[in-house]
């Protein structure tokens, strides 16, 4: 069976994969893929980026309109580097970019003799990061295709113009291409001429076009671009789900709550609904202060001042209940705006309809199942209580069989039966 050239190839390691990264473009908050602008307009083309060429000593190459058969080949260039990035990349074309505007400027160039392309580009550093960013990018290639080598040269600028550097970069991953198997191959950002040897050539057209070397992205390139830009999985949860969890759980905390301190009995004996009502609501207070942390501690503040004002019969009692509701609600709109701050209107819409759901559904059911969970107390404790009577029956009656007659023991054997049937 033919090995794959993914196969011949093989892998980088995370090291080898770091070390081809150069620059890499921002990626707006809450996109699932980077947008990268670019244009054929050279009208804008920023002077500091021209200049660029110049340090190299290479004053001497002009900037001009690419042909239409070079603009052709070129976007079946970007669509392969879409693909071999994972489509973790997206290539917007613009009609032209503005000043300051980051983006990628493809131009055309007649005057190449020592090199066949040229990216130069201008950058940021993320202080977050510390990622050095992309901001202007203009990139050289031949004005018109005439050979399948421009279409290399052109594959191989878009790769600069991605952020990755020359695959020689690392001398052993040099080394590597050169006794591999189909090594010139492996990626489109090595120097063909420092690479080739007599059993290193490419034979994949998907990547070759018939040409002993990769004319368009292989199997590193691949590696080096999706790493570089793809999107770790979100470990939060969906955003409706968190939203009907929440408000499901600010439904119906208090009334449960309530609902279970009002309903148990011990001895026949339960807690005064006023007591129960200021106990449920100080616990589902201070759960949500531990949850969240915007409006949380003013909430908190206002249910001891609901509190207080229950145990005096405050005429204010319900406008700080409404205080209350309000900040609460404030509270949870604030959280998940911090938390998913990039979701669209649309979307936002949507997810607070379903908190809004959720917390009603809370408040309908938040009654019953304290109420269940009160029985389920009470019949723990009765169940408790008999098992505790029964073990005083049992030393009671050891007691009177020595001590007392049997009179008493019946007597007492009655009053536990009666506790027990409660």
């Amino acid at each position: 069976m033919k090995e794959t050239l993914e196969a011949l190839c093989g892998h980088l390691t995370a090291e080898e994969r770091l070390a081809l990264v150069n620059t890499r473009w921002f990626r707006q908050p809450g996109a699932m893929v980077t947008t990268i602008p670019y244009t054929f307009d050279i009208s804008q083309v920023s002077a500091d980026l021209i200049a660029s060429g110049r340090d190299l000593n290479l004053q001497h190459l002009n900037i001009l309109s690419l042909s239409e058969n070079a603009i052709t080949q070129l976007q079946l260039v970007l669509q392969k580097w879409t693909k071999a990035c994972g489509s973790w990349v997206r290539f917007e074309h613009v009609p032209t970019l503005l000043p300051g505007q980051p983006g990628i400027t493809f131009a055309g160039c007649d005057t190449f003799d020592k090199i066949a392309g040229l990216t130069t580009w201008s950058h940021r550093v993320d202080p977050l990061t510390g990622h050095r960013l992309f901001e202007s990018v203009l990139v050289r290639v031949p004005t018109k295709v005439s050979h399948v080598q421009d279409i290399l040269v052109m594959s191989h600028e878009t790769g600069h113009a991605l952020g990755l550097e020359h695959i020689q970069a690392i001398p052993s991953l040099e080394q590597r291409l050169r006794v591999s198997k189909q090594g010139l191959g492996c990626s489109v950002m090595g120097y063909v001429g420092r690479l080739r040897t007599e059993n290193n050539s490419c034979s994949t057209e998907a990547v070759c076009l018939q040409q002993s070397y990769a004319v368009y992205p292989g199997p590193f390139d691949k590696e080096v671009c999706t790493s570089l830009y793809e999107i770790s999985p979100d470990p939060r949860p969906p955003v409706w789900a968190a939203m009907a969890a929440t408000g499901f759980a600010s439904g119906v905390l208090e009334r449960f709550l309530f609902a279970c301190l009002a309903g148990i009995q011990y001895r026949d004996q339960r807690m005064p609904p006023a007591q129960a009502a200021n106990l449920s609501l100080i616990l589902s207070s201070m759960l949500l202060l531990g949850v969240q942390s915007s409006f949380a501690v003013p909430g908190f503040l206002l249910a001891l001042l609901e509190c207080y004002a229950r145990s005096r019969d405050n005429e204010y009692l319900e406008l700080i209940q409404l205080l209350r509701i309000f900040t609460l609600i404030a509270s949870v709109l604030l959280f998940f705006y911090t938390l998913y701050a990039d979701e669209e209107a649309l979307t936002k819409g949507l997810n607070m309809l379903v908190f809004l759901a959720s917390s009603l559904l809370g408040l309908a059911v938040g009654r019953p199942l304290g109420y269940v969970a009160a029985l389920a107390s009470n019949l723990i404790i009765d169940k408790g209580c008999c098992v505790y009577d029964n073990s005083l029956r049992g030393l009671s009656s050891l007691r009177h069989r020595f001590f007392a007659g049997e009179g008493d023991i019946e007597a007492d054997e009655a009053i536990s039966a009666l506790r027990c049937s409660v």
